[in-house]
């Protein structure tokens, strides 16, 4: 009988620290902090954000064309996630210039979707349609078009902190696709070709 109480409480012994070890280690396994945050996708709730940058125009129409012009572009955005994939939102993108006294302006109003393809990554692809316009005027006269128009883009959320702000360097392109001018408010029957080419700095913030 010592013989066997000695023999369990040996084994008692061997076999106690080994299931220490086991259960630290599942413990361990099951703990998602200890999954590097590389692979931990952070993107949820709402977001805005907004840029400046630079912006290559080309204002063109029916039988007639124009040199691309440079000038000050940017965008204002407002949105959700849906998934960690995918966020929606309304995006506002403009460009200017005065050029010899006549000032120049092209605007986008676009429902966007942005496609992140992975969870690890803040890389983003960028596809909308909405409501173009495009202006000239100047002392006396307002050449004007409104109608619809696309916009695509890439993109990528840099959190240098990992908090909640990005620094976000982006592409965009933006076409008008329909609208008559207008020369003060009379239609000439003309419609526009307008294109933005935009590349900049934008700042985000999500929720």
């Amino acid at each position: 009988m010592k013989h066997r109480s000695f023999l369990i409480a040996s084994l008692l012994t061997i076999a106690a620290p080994a299931s220490i070890a086991g259960a630290q280690a599942v413990a361990r396994m099951s703990n998602t902090s200890s999954i590097p945050a590389a692979t931990q996708s952070t993107r949820k709730g709402m977001y805005v954000g907004g840029a400046l940058g630079y912006g290559s125009a080309g204002i063109s129409c029916n039988g007639c064309t124009s040199d691309r012009e440079n000038g000050l572009a940017g965008y204002f955005r407002i949105g959700g996630t849906i998934n960690p994939h995918l966020r929606l939102g309304i995006e506002s993108d403009g460009w200017a210039k005065t050029v010899q006294g006549v000032d120049e302006q092209i605007g986008f109003l676009t429902a966007d979707a942005y496609l992140y393809p992975s969870v690890a990554n803040n890389f983003w692809i960028k596809g909308g349609f909405g409501f173009a316009m495009s202006k000239e005027s100047d002392a006396t006269d307002e050449l004007k078009a409104m109608g619809t128009g696309v916009a695509a883009g890439v993109g990528y959320d840099w959190n240098p902190g990992g908090g909640n702000f990005a620094i976000v360097p982006y592409a965009s392109y933006h076409r008008q696709l329909s609208g008559n001018m207008k020369l003060n408010g009379e239609d000439t029957g003309v419609s526009p070709n307008t294109n933005v080419f935009q590349v900049g700095f934008g700042l985000g913030y999500r929720h």
